[in-house]
């Protein structure tokens, strides 16, 4: 515990990260696609505190307007999937955030989901 809260007051006292993002968007046949990356300068603080991750996906830098071939395209079946269940806490959170519900009646309606699956 120690540890942690000295790296933390050493990570505020040092000069903050720098990184560089990007984003590249792509038009093919109609349909558009995209990618982000992120690019770490300087570490600084993030030396300091390695309790957090900095990090992502280098890609190349491209100009507005620039044209490139792509190296390969791919066309994979597939389908979309639904997301994961909630967790109860989770659901109660969600409930609250919407104004679903009070506190007497959010048990009825997790049973009522439940019963529903």
């Amino acid at each position: 515990m120690y540890e942690l809260i000295a790296r933390h007051f050493m990570a505020c006292c040092s000069r903050n990260a720098r990184g560089r993002s990007s984003r590249v968007v792509v038009s093919m046949g109609g349909e558009t696609f995209s990618a982000s990356g992120l690019v770490v300068l300087e570490r600084n603080w993030l030396d300091v505190y390695p309790y957090t991750a900095w990090s992502g996906a280098k890609i190349p830098n491209f100009a507005v307007g620039q044209r490139f071939t792509p190296a390969a395209l791919l066309l994979s079946d597939g389908s979309t999937q639904p997301p994961p269940m909630l967790a109860e806490h989770e659901l109660i959170a969600v409930m609250n955030e919407q104004g679903i519900g009070t506190d007497a009646t959010i048990p009825e309606h997790i049973a009522k989901v439940q019963d529903r699956e």
